[in-house]
């Protein structure tokens, strides 16, 4: 019976048939790497750990290639906004809580006594508008925290093919991607389709044209079927 790592050498020279070289050659070095460890080529590879320890895969379809202007100027743009909104809110929440001191500090010291407190009359219409900017504050928080968490997401997948460039902001250009299917046999699950999504950011310098280094990276793995949910975590 082969071993793993023979297995593995032989799955690579079947990528390479049905992939190209350029993507056999990167998800042929990610399992190569996963298999023996090499952690410093993993971060180097991919945004994304394999779930699962494999046995042995082949690339089964290599999907179109697209691109899409680059995103993270616009996506930083928005959490600068998202960011005034909060800010904003807060701060109209403090001249409210000024402009009825008193009536906050009873409610407050009520609140106190009593967590599940649900005031009536001119206190009760109080603690209802208390409550409205407390959901407010809570909505705009969860949108500046899904905008960071996207830009941060992008400008993780950005660094890694761009091989640390500084000033990842200040770029533009265009990503290319496409979906490479892989079928990869673990020890926990057997035979199952994988979706890797491989990147290349194409970028240049706004203010002087220059273009960083760039490579295709795998952005993101997942099982076939399964919704694309990014994640700003490397490896780990």
């Amino acid at each position: 019976m082969p071993k793993i790592r023979e297995v593995l050498v032989s799955s690579v020279v079947v990528g390479l048939v049905a992939c190209g070289s350029g993507d056999g050659r990167l998800i042929g070095r990610f399992f190569q790497a996963l298999e023996s460890g090499e952690e410093a080529t993993l971060y180097a590879l991919s945004r994304v750990r394999f779930p699962g320890n494999p046995e042995s895969w082949e690339i089964v379809n290599v999907g179109p290639e697209s691109t899409v202007p680059y995103q993270v100027p616009e996506l930083s743009r928005k959490v600068e906004e998202a960011q005034r909104d909060v800010s904003y809110h807060s701060d109209k929440f403090g001249l409210f809580v000024s402009d009825n001191q008193v009536a906050y500090d009873e409610y407050q010291s009520l609140l106190k006594k009593d967590s599940e407190l649900k005031a009536t009359d001119k206190l009760g219409e109080f603690q209802e508008e208390v409550e409205n900017f407390q959901k407010e504050a809570e909505r705009l928080e969860q949108i500046s925290q899904s905008a960071a968490h996207e830009r941060d997401v992008e400008r993780s997948a950005a660094g890694l093919s761009l091989m640390g460039a500084s000033g990842i902001d200040d770029l533009d250009g265009e990503v290319l991607s496409k979906e490479v299917l892989v079928k990869v046999k673990t020890r926990e699950a057997g035979e199952k389709t994988y979706v890797f999504d491989l990147r290349h950011y194409d970028l240049f310098n706004k203010t002087n044209n220059g273009k960083p280094r760039s490579r295709w990276i795998i952005a993101g793995i997942r099982e076939e079927g399964t919704p694309s949910v990014p994640t700003a975590k490397k490896p780990t």
